[in-house]
């Protein structure tokens, strides 16, 4: 268990990292197989982004009839009106970006190692995993050679670094 600032919780911060044995050594090559990796992931689950999409835009519209979140305090009635206008320049890529989990590609300690990262504030259990690295590692088994030969993938691995 675990104290935070004003509530008990069971749950802690973490970061899923994706460690990725590659083909390409240099971190532009392995970029760029990363971003076609994931336009294929958004291709292959267009059905369930394109839903989560539409709700966002939904909601951004919302915003912007003034059914957004309110506040009785000023500073708080600023904060919020700065956010939702931020949301609402979202452009659909972004929406997407969003939907899918931030991410951070870097280096691994050898040339043809890379990580990618993405964290949480809240972990509960495995189902937090972002579901494009669940996919990876299940393509990864169900169909072997495919991550290799489209992506230059050739190993995966899933870290998860808790508490922090």
């Amino acid at each position: 268990m675990k104290i935070k600032r004003d509530f008990i919780s069971n749950s802690s911060s973490a970061s899923f990292i994706l460690k990725i044995k590659s083909k390409y050594v240099t971190f532009d090559d392995f970029e760029k197989s990363w971003k076609d990796f994931k336009k294929y992931y958004i291709e292959e689950h267009s059905w369930i982004i394109e839903g989560k999409v539409e709700k966002v835009k939904d909601y951004i519209e919302e915003i912007k009839k003034g059914n957004g979140i309110s506040a009785k305090d000023k500073g708080l009635q600023k904060y919020f009106k700065e956010q939702e206008e931020r949301y609402c320049r979202q452009t659909d890529e972004e929406i997407v970006d969003n939907i899918i989990g931030f991410m951070v590609l870097s280096n691994g300690p050898f040339s043809n190692l890379f990580e990618v990262t993405n964290c949480v504030t809240m972990y509960n259990d495995y189902s937090d995993i972002p579901a494009i690295f669940r996919y990876a590692i299940l393509k990864n088994n169900i169909e072997p050679g495919f991550l290799e030969r489209e992506f230059g993938m050739e190993e995966l691995r899933i870290v998860i670094e808790e508490d922090h």
